[in-house]
């Protein structure tokens, strides 16, 4: 949806995923970092930078805790919250 610029509708279903994410994964599931870091995003899109901030911190919250403080893969979620300064 995202990519045929239908963000609004996207944003929905990025909201659906994190709360269905959030009932059936474990909390420190990657896969609930992936909702997270997808729903800001879209909220990004929206121009809701300090709703979208919230969930990219929580996303690298996640990834932080299961991949570990100095995983190479965090790179791009701390270049991402570093966009928002």
């Amino acid at each position: 949806l995202a990519a045929q610029h239908r963000t609004a509708e996207s944003l929905v279903c990025s909201r659906r995923a994190l709360v269905i994410a959030d009932k059936t994964l474990p909390p420190q599931h990657p896969r609930l970092a992936t909702c997270h870091q997808n729903l800001a995003q879209r909220l990004r899109e929206q121009g809701l930078g300090p709703q979208a901030r919230e969930h990219y911190e929580r996303a690298l919250n996640l990834f932080e805790q299961t991949l570990g403080a100095n995983h190479r893969s965090l790179v791009i979620h701390f270049w991402r919250l570093d966009s928002f300064t």
